[in-house]
């Protein structure tokens, strides 16, 4: 059985209430209920909350919240794996068990349905323990550098690779947010969503690629939405 975890934690400082705040004509969470919903597999929705706003809204949809959020799991500090494996042990005194887990950050709005397709593919096909989704890096890591104090350039990797031509570089990639499904032990285990023999679906569409951490995030990833939803004349 696959638990579909949403992480909403009512305290946010660089949007605040962003998760009940109006995406696109919607709190931002629905986005992200209404996917979950529509996965097949995913045999139970459940919101992780410490917010009565966010339960508010969620259980408007139909989305019952058993159970609140610690303050423990809900600080600044906490990770969002101490947040799943208290909802999975607060299940657990219900009765209810789960092999893995789903997260869906609502910070991703939207979803495709082949990437969870791609990803139960995986997990059936492989037996692996892990599957998350990641996106292909536009400038890639050999290329990347810091700067000294007074400004000076210092490279992470030799120029041997730095002059390679693009055609010998190997593809690149970075987690991107949208997928992550574990296996219980393994998150039970490592205390992450991301251990044992873990595989990765690659998402090319530059808008489920989205990741709202900032205001201007925020704005971009409205528009690029907007954008797709636009009807074609």
């Amino acid at each position: 059985r696959i638990l579909a975890v949403i992480p909403a934690r009512g305290g946010s400082k660089r949007i605040p209430n962003k998760n009940i705040k109006d995406f696109c004509g919607r709190p931002l969470i629905c986005w992200t209920v209404d996917f979950a919903r529509s996965v097949d597999y995913l045999d139970h929705v459940h919101v992780s909350t410490d917010c009565s706003d966010v339960r508010s809204v969620v259980e408007g949809m139909g989305i019952e919240v058993p159970f609140m959020r610690s303050a423990a799991t809900s600080s600044d500090t906490a990770s969002t794996a101490s947040a799943i494996i208290e909802s999975l042990d607060q299940f657990a005194e219900l009765g209810q068990y789960f092999d893995f887990v789903a997260l869906l950050q609502p910070t991703t709005p939207w979803r495709q349905q082949v990437r969870w397709l791609e990803a139960s593919n995986l997990l059936v096909g492989t037996g692996c323990d892990t599957v998350v989704s990641v996106a292909p890096l536009r400038h890639h890591p050999w290329h990347a550098l810091t700067l000294g104090d007074g400004g000076e350039i210092n490279y992470f990797f030799d120029e041997q690779l730095r002059q390679s031509r693009s055609q010998d570089t190997p593809a690149a990639y970075s987690l991107n947010g949208s997928i992550y499904i574990s296996r219980v032990s393994v998150i039970r285990s490592t205390q992450s969503m991301i251990g044992g023999d873990c595989k990765a679906v690659i998402c090319r569409n530059p808008v489920e690629n989205i990741d709202i951490d900032l205001p201007e995030d925020w704005i971009e990833a409205e528009a690029a939405l907007e954008h797709l939803l636009k009807p074609r004349i």
